[in-house]
């Protein structure tokens, strides 16, 4: 989990330099907790994009925002790209040099020989800005299911970005009313779909959609991807051996990782395949963590301890006492 931040030119005539850095660094120090392992900023004369990193791919060279060697193209991400190598491949064979061997360069190069295709060829947990210093250009996107959050509002001209609301929020002007009419919606949901948010003049980049953001106008997201569905007459064996290769896959493609890399498991369904599917490409070399409660109503852990002493795998356990008069007002 990383943290970014970003500004842009909105409908302002100009960029002013001072106010932005001072911006972009309030609102990036906002997301420290994101990103334990690094800040960045940049600010050019059209865009400022700001990162708080949690390193995991190339630790030593992945520090972010991240330029082409040329410094046209910079970029500003917050999740993993599953298939970079893949892309790595593709680019190299099309001429692309590459300085490191962290996912996040992908974007850039990617960036550069397919314009706005990009984030359909990804396959990954994603939102990122990548920002084109001679066209002024910014492509916005944010992957398929929405994984990783991005809100967005425009102040003074300018559009303003960010992994969480409270960047917005730690600057001193930014307005902190509430829509009221939305209320509802997330109390029956427990989440607000689309670009909705609570919070008046700001919104989300909805799942699935990116935008190619020029100076001088509006954001306009739009789609690039939709659920499809791929209906054919197979047999069951057929299907559990397709879902099991399709769960392998999904599975290694998240083991990637030059820091140690665990998983939580509840015992049930979902939690206990994915650490089945970890033991079986690691062996016993697998660490888990489970949360229990006191009232046994809530607690799994005797699921997830039965399962870890079955595959022999290492269990941390947590148990956790809630009290709703000592926590509530710290939770909010």
């Amino acid at each position: 989990m990383c943290g970014i931040t970003g500004i842009l030119q909105g409908s302002a005539s100009g960029f002013p330099g001072r106010g932005i850095q001072e911006n972009l660094a309030r609102m990036t120090r906002a997301l420290e907790h994101r990103g334990p392992d690094g800040e960045g900023l940049w600010v050019g004369k059209r865009a400022a994009l700001g990162h708080r990193r949690l390193a995991i791919i190339d630790v030593a060279s992945g520090a972010q925002p991240m330029a082409t060697e040329d410094e046209r193209l910079q970029v500003c991400f917050n999740g993993e790209i599953y298939n970079h190598a893949a892309l790595r491949e593709q680019l190299e064979a099309k001429g692309h040099r590459f300085r490191t061997h962290c996912d996040t360069e992908v974007l850039l190069h990617g960036y550069r020989e397919w314009g706005e295709d990009l984030p359909r060829r990804l396959s990954g947990m994603f939102a990122f800005l990548v920002h084109d210093t001679l066209t002024g250009e910014t492509l916005v996107a944010r992957d398929p299911l929405g994984k990783k959050p991005l809100y967005h509002g425009e102040q003074d001209g300018l559009i303003y970005f960010a992994s969480e609301a409270r960047a917005m929020l730690s600057l001193d002007d930014w307005p902190r009313g509430l829509d009221l009419s939305r209320i509802g919606i997330f109390l029956a949901l427990r989440y607000l779909p689309g670009a909705a948010t609570l919070l008046e003049g700001l919104r989300q980049v909805p799942a699935g959609h990116q935008a190619l953001h020029r100076p001088g106008e509006t954001l306009e997201t739009r789609a690039y991807w939709e659920l499809g569905w791929d209906k054919r007459e197979i047999s069951f064996e057929e299907a559990v051996d397709d879902l099991k290769s399709l769960f392998m896959d999904a599975v290694a493609g998240r083991l990637e990782s030059e820091v140690p890399l665990g998983a939580f498991l509840s015992g049930g369904v979902d939690s206990s395949g994915v650490v089945a599917a970890m033991h079986e490409m690691r062996g016993p070399d697998v660490h888990a963590v489970t949360v229990g409660f006191a009232d046994p109503r809530f607690d799994e852990t005797p699921h997830a301890q039965k399962l870890a002493g079955r595959l022999g795998i290492q269990l941390e356990t947590e148990r956790l006492d809630p009290d709703p008069e000592r926590d509530l007002p710290a939770l909010a």
